[in-house]
């Protein structure tokens, strides 16, 4: 199941653990020189202990810091996903530097803690449009959807969406740092058991509706007929995804 779509929302001490514990992979993989360029929440997974994954690096950036020395992708590839995507790797991604990943972070922070991404909230876009919004106007502030946010968390996510690189964090573990404290009464296996049991309810309710469509073809006289159903006792999955 994707967790921020059953819960969305997700809560903000429990986003801001996912968050911090994404910063620590993202600062340990450019302490080796490694750009993933691809950060978004569907790139991110947490294990049945809590512990965040990052994934998928088929867009990583080879680029140490006294030059780039390769890349794993096909010349020409249009690369990450427009709603992540850092406006400089939009126009330049063989370029990128670690800042790129620093704007993933903060559209994946804003798609936990809003249940959207930044570009979504202008919506019926067209992928050039998208193109050029990401290219010409800022993010909008996690203030104007979250207005119960702490102030020290709406500067953080503002940083990383700067649409100038030379805004944003200095690196990823500084990031990690400043959200330990809001991380604070985090539970991400609590998070787990929700996200669980609202995709249960989920699949429930769609099997019930499939099965009441049935009955009201063959009972014709009976138009409000329902059938009770139960809700399926499945055993927890091992790794739960965060979003689309």
């Amino acid at each position: 199941g994707r967790l921020s779509r059953n819960i969305s929302p997700i809560p903000t001490a429990d986003a801001c653990e996912i968050a911090r514990q994404l910063s620590l992979a993202l600062s340990h993989a450019h302490q080796l020189g490694i750009i993933h360029r691809d950060i978004k929440p569907s790139n991110v997974m947490l294990d049945s202990q809590g512990r965040v994954k990052l994934l998928d690096f088929g867009l990583v950036h080879f680029h140490r810091w006294d030059g780039p020395v390769g890349e794993l992708t096909t010349v020409g590839q249009f690369l990450g996903t427009l709603d992540y995507m850092a406006p400089e790797q939009a126009e330049r991604s063989g370029q990128v530097d670690r800042r790129a990943d620093l704007y993933g972070l903060g559209a994946t922070m804003f798609r936990l803690l809003c249940g959207r991404a930044p570009l979504a909230t202008t919506p019926h876009l067209s992928p050039l449009e998208k193109l050029r919004l990401l290219a010409h106007h800022a993010p909008p502030s996690l203030r104007t959807m979250r207005n119960d946010a702490p102030e020290e968390l709406v500067q953080i996510v503002d940083r990383l969406l700067a649409t100038d690189p030379n805004n944003r964090p200095l690196n990823a573990e500084s990031v990690a740092e400043q959200l330990t404290r809001l991380a604070e009464g985090s539970n991400l296996r609590r998070l787990i058991e929700l996200g669980q049991a609202s995709q249960s309810v989920s699949e429930s309710s769609n099997e019930a509706n499939h099965d009441n469509e049935d009955v009201n073809k063959n009972v014709p006289d009976r138009p409000n007929a329902t059938q009770l159903q139960t809700i399926p006792s499945k055993p927890p999955n091992r790794w739960r995804r965060y979003g689309g």
